[in-house]
């Protein structure tokens, strides 16, 4: 398992390693600097990694055509995982402009996904902030938007 050596990724690395070592699972961790493990991980040439994926805009297939089809291999489909399968119902459903064609062949795609145990989700973090009344425009975004652009300060504003 690729890791970078950050003391808390390898913390988490060494939990996944003895959760796997209960069912029989032998996983050695090779770690590095953050660059190095990133340019072996985007080059598809790590059996095992721990990345994540943030969604960029709200759509399966930011995520599923993104991280799974053949075409984004090695950068984003870093795993090299290729199954036609899978690509004939991104593809499809890519440029389909009936909702429910693409719920379906994206429901097609994370089904197969899954069965082909190409990743393992782990988690999906929660954001939570805290703020004063006098912070207007603050709001917590359901995609990466950065909403700082929005944000102004004014103690007279409550």
């Amino acid at each position: 398992m690729y890791s970078s050596n950050d003391g808390a990724q390898l913390t988490l690395d060494q939990g996944i390693q003895a959760q796997l070592a209960k069912v029989g699972i032998t996983v050695n961790i090779k770690s590095s600097s953050w660059g190095t493990f990133l340019n072996v991980a985007e080059a598809g040439k790590a059996p095992m990694d721990w990345l994540g994926w943030t969604q960029d805009f709200p759509d399966a297939s930011d995520f599923l055509n993104t991280l799974f089809n053949s075409n984004q291999i090695p950068t984003n489909n870093n795993q090299n995982y290729s199954n036609a399968h899978v690509d004939s119902w991104l593809n499809t459903a890519e440029y389909s402009m009936d909702p429910q064609l693409r719920n379906q062949l994206y429901g097609n795609v994370t089904d197969q996904v899954m069965k082909d145990a190409v990743w393992v989700p782990i988690w999906y973090d929660k954001f939570t902030a805290a703020t004063q009344p006098w912070v207007h425009g603050f709001y917590i975004p359901a995609v990466s938007t950065d909403p700082m652009e929005w944000v102004w300060i004014s103690k007279s504003h409550q």
